[in-house]
């Protein structure tokens, strides 16, 4: 099983491969991942892990209805879930190490996205990323009272991603959130 140390060095070795603009990056950190942590973080379902919106392959795309009138509203539990996406400390202000959902939402340029949580009796945190990896970019972030609220105005088309998070990993239970392209 790979330490979260050793995780964390193959992290930023993507990032700077990335930013040498190496296309295959991911796919050799993804590989290398899954081969050393018997968790594959590209695999919806596998090491027992809850299929679907906990990694980053599997986010839940909220686009049609985050358009719509209102918003996407969502009603879900992160309970089970896992920690895979790891946003830097200065999004929120707290190092975010619990477990996480991933919506994701497309916007045309000039549409602010806002992200709304309500965590029912824990602390959450909710953050707007991209790309969707590891360690990504932070556009946009919030930790503080309930509910939190996080805000991005886009400059150019763009696919964005709504974490729904915790700070720490026995920190998680039932929320909503709502998820609304204006």
């Amino acid at each position: 099983m790979i330490g979260r140390d050793a995780c964390i060095a193959l992290a930023a070795a993507l990032v700077a491969a990335c930013a040498q603009g190496q296309s295959t990056a991911d796919a050799a950190v993804d590989a290398t991942l899954d081969a050393r942590a018997d968790a594959p973080i590209d695999a919806p379902g596998s090491d027992g892990r809850p299929p679907g919106n906990d990694i980053c392959a599997g986010a839940e795309d909220v686009t049609a209805a985050a358009h719509g009138s209102g918003g996407a509203t969502i009603t879900a539990d992160l309970t089970g879930y896992h920690n895979d996406v790891q946003p830097p400390q200065a999004c929120t202000g707290f190092v975010n190490d619990g477990p996480d959902a991933i919506y994701e939402v497309t916007v045309a340029p000039g549409k602010t996205l806002t992200a709304t949580l309500t965590p029912q009796g824990w602390d959450g945190a909710v953050e707007i990323v991209q790309p969707c990896t590891l360690m990504p970019i932070c556009l946009a972030g919030s930790d503080g009272a309930s509910p939190e609220v996080a805000t991005y105005l886009a400059p150019a088309a763009a696919t964005l991603y709504v974490v729904v998070d915790s700070f720490d990993p026995t920190a998680f239970g039932a929320y909503t959130l709502n998820v609304r392209v204006q």
